[in-house]
């Protein structure tokens, strides 16, 4: 768990100014916004920055927002400060901190794989009152877009780190009895700056005092001469949801 947090302690700022927020039309998906209605207290874990959290938001009562890395912490307090139901804690997912029966949904979003998942499972039975779900979001980039292609074949050959994955088998796992799913496409157009911050956030890439990062930097200015319009790249999403009883 150390060694994963260690990646993010460098990256909180790009993480708050550069990664993508949530399509709209996720919360407005007919069996989750039914969810969001009925939610009293959701427990957002791995809040990060709390780019999801601010969106879980405008859609159920109060939230309580959790990450355990302080300078992602940090970032999530300054950035939600303005939002009178959240309530930002440092804590892990798998040790909440919150009381028995406390939360009506957990929210996870781009973070279940860095979870102890049987751990995680455990601890979101005993913090759910009876009903309660746990919803698994994530943006995954395009497999068939012809820039994501590009994107994924280049930038990969400069990590610095392996990559932590789950797989749509592992997740849909993490729920015994079924759970429902939904894929929302979306697509957001950035400049080079935010293109170039993106690329620096996620936890695999070189940091500017790494000698690969010369390398990295190069990769992204090819790749936005060849792919922008306008001066932006359009990034292609596939926004995917699962929720259920862990």
């Amino acid at each position: 768990m150390s060694e994963n947090l260690a990646r993010f302690r460098d990256r909180a700022d790009d993480y708050a100014k550069h990664r993508p927020s949530y399509p709209a039309a996720l919360f407005m998906e007919p069996g989750l916004s039914a969810l969001f209605t009925r939610t009293e207290l959701a427990a957002d874990v791995g809040a990060g920055t709390g780019l999801f959290t601010r969106q879980l938001a405008a859609v159920v009562r109060k939230i309580v927002a959790i990450e355990p890395e302080p300078a992602m912490c940090a970032e999530a307090s300054a950035f939600l400060r303005d939002h009178a139901n959240i309530e930002v804690r440092q804590g892990r997912a798998e040790a909440t901190g919150l009381a028995a029966a406390s939360v009506d949904l957990v929210t996870v979003a781009q973070a279940f794989h860095w979870f102890d998942r049987a751990t995680f499972r455990t601890e979101a039975r005993r913090i759910l009152r009876p009903g309660g779900a746990v919803l698994i979001v994530r943006n995954q980039r395009c497999k068939d877009d012809p820039f994501m292609q590009d994107y994924e074949t280049s930038i990969r050959q400069h990590e610095v780190r392996p990559a932590v994955r789950a797989t749509e088998a592992e997740i849909t796992a993490f729920f015994p009895a079924g759970c429902a799913t939904c894929v929302v496409p979306w697509s957001e157009d950035i400049d080079h700056a935010t293109f170039l911050g993106r690329v620096r956030s996620n936890s695999t890439m070189p940091r500017p005092d790494h000698p690969a990062y010369a390398g990295m930097t190069a990769e992204v200015d090819r790749l936005f001469i060849r792919w922008q319009r306008d001066g932006q790249v359009r990034y292609a999403y596939q926004c995917q949801a699962w929720w259920g009883a862990p």
